[in-house]
């Protein structure tokens, strides 16, 4: 099932706001996927068997709800929004 999904960020003034949306926007898609489709695979020994992340497929725009950024701005100086939309998706 897909949904839509809002993720409101106070990073205090805005400077760009379509660059600042777009860093959230890539930031949900990512770890939507992560959540839905990334894995660590462990063997029988406990070894690890997954070699390395890059064989996880990636989130395609297709598979992707719709994003809304809601940008909430209280006049405090900027601050960074590199990592903010990574940790609000989790698995269902």
């Amino acid at each position: 099932m897909v949904r839509d999904d809002t993720e409101a960020l106070d990073c205090g003034i805005t400077v760009n706001p379509d660059l600042v949306c777009a860093q959230i926007e890539g930031g949900l898609t990512w770890a939507l996927g992560a959540a839905a489709r990334g894995e660590v695979v462990i063997g029988d020994g406990g070894q690890i068997i997954t070699q390395n992340f890059d064989r996880y497929p990636v989130t395609r725009m297709q598979s992707v709800p719709r994003i809304d950024v809601l940008l909430i701005e209280w006049g405090e100086p900027p601050t960074g929004v590199g990592e903010s939309a990574c940790p609000p998706p989790h698995p269902p």
